[in-house]
């Protein structure tokens, strides 16, 4: 296992905002059709990227990091940058 590598646990698998709901007092993922294992990450990479394309202001991710939990943690710009690959 590599730098980034994390235990595999159930993603999401499409977590675009289309499918996140924003109330209070978190947030709620939609739409679970393509989940599966893997590392959960991968969801925080896409949505991160979702969420840069469309300008959202930074309130946005950390609102998102709080409601997804520590399961997504650690997570810095390497590991990011690497999973949306």
């Amino acid at each position: 296992q590599g730098q980034y590598a994390a235990p595999p646990r159930l993603v999401h698998g499409d977590p675009g905002l289309h499918n996140v709901l924003w109330a209070a007092p978190g947030l709620t993922l939609l739409d679970w059709e393509f989940a599966g294992w893997g590392d959960p990450r991968t969801d925080l990479a896409w949505l991160a990227w979702t969420m840069r394309f469309r300008a959202l202001p930074p309130r946005c991710w950390q609102a998102l990091l709080a409601g997804y939990g520590p399961a997504a943690l650690p997570i810095d710009e390497g590991a990011l940058h690497t999973l949306a690959l």
